[in-house]
């Protein structure tokens, strides 16, 4: 993009002495020492010219000089186009997502005449992310190359393209997006068949988060907002037991994937009376749930 080689070769001095020999260049046609030039010292021979500070993807007329003391002579024209500069990279397919991480990267099939002296990726939660936003370095020079995503926000979608910069600038890659693993939605089913020290609810997953599930079933308590760190089901379908007669509890559905545990709506219920015990002359054989109860004779009258 900046740079080239020329030179040339005197096969006879004439007259007198090469004292001064080398190459002008110019962006036009029949260029002189009255244009740039590349000394390539003094005397017969061949001799190479290194030309630099070039512009990018332009075309160049060059011509090899010598000079004696009758004056200077040219040889014969030649021309050429720097490289434009433009590295050539694509991005890699996105991997490895999670709730929180996701794996990328890019492959430099060409520089451009001017050396990858940076690539890696670049990202964004909005389209054509630069450099200007977050970053994962993946070393310099061409060929492939991976990055790791760190540090995502779950359910979030990402705009992802590599990039890599030479001494003409940055250049990026195409663009893929992606959407981190989310918690799983679901819903908590009523409260059912209170029994006094056990009950039965249920519950529904209606979205994965885009990922398969780990594990699901039902939290309670006796304290609001239950988690997977107090009493658990690992099935919908499971009875909650265990429970103390009379007290309130409190119940959400739950289900794990590889982003973490969503929980459903909570609902509550009173786990009355122990079915079957007595109470008021009679014996128990249904809860409402709400603290009401039924009873029935304790013997047929």
């Amino acid at each position: 993009a900046h740079t080239a080689t020329s030179g040339g070769n005197i096969t006879a001095q004439g007259a007198s002495a090469v004292t001064s020999r080398g190459i002008c260049y110019s962006t036009s046609s029949n260029p002189t020492i009255a244009n740039n030039i590349v000394s390539g010292g003094a005397g017969i021979g061949s001799f190479v010219a290194n030309m630099s500070g070039l512009t990018q993807g332009t075309t160049y007329y060059v011509r090899a000089f010598a000079t004696n003391g009758s004056g200077t002579a040219y040889g014969n024209e030649v021309s050429f186009t720097t490289q434009n500069g433009i590295v050539a990279l694509t991005t890699t397919a996105i991997s490895s997502i999670t709730g929180v991480s996701a794996t990328s990267g890019g492959n430099i099939s060409s520089d451009g005449g001017s050396p990858v002296t940076a690539r890696g990726i670049c990202y964004a939660t909005s389209s054509t992310p630069t450099i200007a936003n977050s970053t994962v370095a993946g070393g310099s020079g061409n060929g492939s190359f991976s990055s790791n995503l760190t540090g995502l926000t779950i359910g979030t979608t990402y705009y992802v393209r590599a990039y890599a910069t030479n001494s003409t600038g940055t250049y990026y890659g195409n663009q893929i997006s992606f959407s981190t693993i989310a918690l799983p939605t679901l819903t908590t089913a009523n409260y059912s068949d209170v029994k006094g020290n056990s009950a039965k609810a249920g519950g529904s997953v209606t979205n994965n988060g885009g990922s398969g599930i780990i594990t699901q079933g039902l939290c309670w308590s006796t304290n609001e907002t239950p988690t997977t760190g107090n009493s658990l089901t690992t099935s919908f379908t499971d009875e909650m037991t265990g429970l103390s007669p009379n007290t309130v509890y409190y119940v959400r559905a739950y289900a794990t994937n590889i982003a973490g545990t969503g929980y459903g709506n909570q609902i509550s219920f009173n786990s009355g009376y122990l079915i079957g015990e007595s109470n008021d002359g009679g014996l128990v054989f249904y809860n409402n749930g709400s603290g009401n109860v039924l009873f029935c004779a304790g013997s047929d009258k």
